[in-house]
């Protein structure tokens, strides 16, 4: 009987869980419309997988490294460690631990600013908008911004 319940719970968890490699990613430009400057994001590392439960959930998480450049003042850089973790569903995204955001200006609906920010904490984005829930967020657009 012992056999059999461990076996039970053995498929029942493999039904349960999809783990795969998330898309790789590829360095790319954001606009300049967030930060008034168009800002480099180099990929350094990226290991990131995507866990899709039966409930539709989805978990990402894994070593991701940007570098960020202001392309106007490439003197002007960061490197982060963004690795979440991240939980998605139909609702959004909660995302705890250090992420990378960014977002055009009105994408959150008429008159919302860009938004181009290092969330470290609890975080929330549906749809209306992204929310620190708590820690702390640091506005990259200014550590970027030419002195």
């Amino acid at each position: 009987m012992r056999k059999l319940i461990t076996a039970f719970c053995a498929v029942t968890l493999a039904t349960l869980v999809i783990a795969v490699p998330a898309a790789p990613a590829e360095d790319f430009t954001i606009d300049p419309t967030i930060c008034g400057f168009p800002v480099s994001v180099e990929i350094l590392t990226d290991k990131e997988k995507a866990i899709t439960l039966s409930n539709g959930m989805t978990i990402v998480n894994g070593a991701l490294k940007v570098r960020l450049t202001n392309a106007d003042d490439p003197t002007q850089s960061i490197v982060l460690n963004v690795p979440g973790p991240g939980f998605f569903d139909e609702t959004g995204l909660i995302a705890t631990g250090p992420w990378l955001f960014f977002f055009s200006p009105g994408e959150f609906g008429p008159g919302s600013p860009g938004i181009l920010a290092l969330f470290v904490g609890r975080s929330q984005v549906n749809e209306n908008g992204l929310q620190l829930l708590a820690g702390r967020q640091v506005d990259l657009c200014q550590q970027l911004a030419s002195e």
